[in-house]
């Protein structure tokens, strides 16, 4: 127990009815020197106060005598109260006196509990401390996730955005298929119809060159059926690598504006499969077709219907081709371009071996 807090004292007017108490030791040393406590001086100067008031004003004289009566009572008291004070203040020494020798008390038995609840305390503490900082990380776990809550939210919002995104151009997709295959099916028909016209006409030419002969007489004496022969070959051989000329130089030009200008792309390989069967039908025939009636003698010769011919397949098969391929750069295809190159290797091939084959039936004749 502390040595600066005093127990308390109880006593009374002659032994009787009062109690003082002290709590502390400036409290002992103000009622050892008699000076009265704020809270008894206030109460003296409202009883004082109250005692001034006359209940009567007409008797003067009794209030007074009263008044004289009740003061030399609390002087009594006072005096009373001042041997009380005395005889605490004796016994305060005494147990001031008896504190201060180590025989009064044994402090090792008080102070192991005080020891178990201190470890208690600490005990306490440390977990608090330990609750304090998993709130803390619970705190702060929390706030990552909520943190990658919102990411995920924006991730999401992000995805449907390009679901969106891709379910316009999936529909965009389908709309230009759906034009593409109309395209197409225009393309088809448009090619079965030249491939019908270019029939029919084939077949009108092969009426009128079998129902028509130009007879032609030539003087075997003085005339060199080698040299003539010679001669034709070359101006037809020199006017089909013309022609061929100005077809690719006008397909290339078409082929590379279509690529320049072109984006994206996606097409079908199945357009060679339809451009195929139709360049058959448009192949150059024979440079020269000659009718021999007998041997050593030219009786006729068809070298200005097969010329005409010859012209009119060739720009029938650049309209062809022509057609074929604005009608499918519409996709803006990168296949476009190779499908079309494939096309006009097929031609050069089959050229070349048309011409081949000619040069054999020369050389045969």
């Amino acid at each position: 127990m502390p040595s600066h807090i005093a127990a308390s004292m109880f006593g009374g007017a002659g032994g009787r009815g009062s109690r003082a108490s002290v709590g502390s030791l400036g409290g002992l040393r103000n009622a050892l020197r008699n000076e009265p406590d704020r809270g008894s001086a206030s109460t003296a100067h409202t009883a004082h106060t109250a005692l001034a008031t006359p209940t009567a004003p007409e008797d003067d004289r009794q209030t007074l005598r009263l008044l004289n009566d009740r003061l030399s009572g609390y002087l009594g008291k006072v005096k009373q109260l001042q041997e009380e004070n005395d005889n605490l203040e004796k016994q305060i020494d005494e147990i001031l006196t008896k504190r201060k020798t180590p025989e009064g008390r044994d402090w090792d038995a008080m102070e192991k509990p005080l020891d178990d609840l201190k470890k208690q305390v600490k005990g306490i503490t440390m977990d608090n401390a330990k609750l304090l900082l998993q709130i803390d990380n619970t705190t702060l776990a929390n706030d990552d996730l909520k943190k990658k809550l919102g990411d995920e939210k924006k991730a999401g919002k992000e995805l449907e955005k390009d679901l969106e995104a891709l379910k316009k151009s999936i529909g965009d997709t389908k709309l230009n298929q759906e034009q593409t295959k109309k395209q197409i099916g225009l393309v088809k028909e448009e090619l079965d119809r030249l491939q019908q016209e270019h029939k029919d006409e084939v077949d009108v030419l092969y009426e009128k060159i079998q129902d028509s002969e130009v007879k032609v007489e030539i003087d075997s004496q003085d005339s060199n059926l080698t040299e003539i022969l010679n001669k034709i070959r070359s101006q037809y051989s020199n006017l089909g690598k013309t022609n061929l000329k100005e077809t690719e130089e006008k397909y290339q030009s078409k082929v590379q504006l279509l690529w320049m200008s072109s984006t994206r792309c996606s097409v079908s390989y199945s357009l060679l499969l339809i451009i195929s069967p139709f360049l058959s039908c448009f192949s150059l025939p024979s440079l020269t077709t000659l009718r021999w009636q007998r041997p050593g003698t030219l009786k006729s010769c068809r070298l200005e219907r097969q010329s005409s011919r010859i012209c009119l397949n060739r720009d029938k098969l650049w309209m062809l081709r022509s057609t074929v391929c604005t009608a499918w750069y519409i996709h803006k295809s990168h296949f476009t371009y190779i499908t079309c190159q494939s096309a006009m290797k097929y031609y050069r091939v089959k050229s070349q071996t048309q011409k081949e084959q000619q040069l054999s039936f020369r050389s045969d004749e």
